[in-house]
């Protein structure tokens, strides 16, 4: 389907700590993964590993220290409303990041 706009790509197919070790480098132009289910339900969990600046999964090396503070915010706050809100101003920051 790319192809049809004009990008040609190839294909590889990897094991996952193989595929990371080259992500982690830098090495790809354009990388997909996909998930299971997330074990928790925890948002702070998926935030923490997508998008912080030490996240896990930030294949982009994406930083925003405010955002890290944020999520520090998010997954101490006990109360569920004031959750809510943490999150939903993570969420609002990444689309205007990007």
């Amino acid at each position: 389907m790319l192809s049809e706009i004009g990008i040609q790509v190839e294909i590889v197919t990897l094991e996952l700590g193989a595929a990371k070790g080259l992500v982690r480098a830098g090495d790809f132009d354009m990388f997909m993964t996909s998930w299971g289910t997330v074990p928790s339900g925890d948002p702070a969990y998926i935030m923490e590993m997508l998008v912080s600046t030490t996240g896990d999964a930030n294949y982009g090396n994406f930083s925003c220290p405010d955002l890290d503070k944020l999520l520090t915010k998010g997954k101490t706050t006990l109360e569920p409303q004031a959750r809510a809100a943490i999150y939903n101003e993570i969420q609002e920051r990444i689309c205007r990041a990007i």
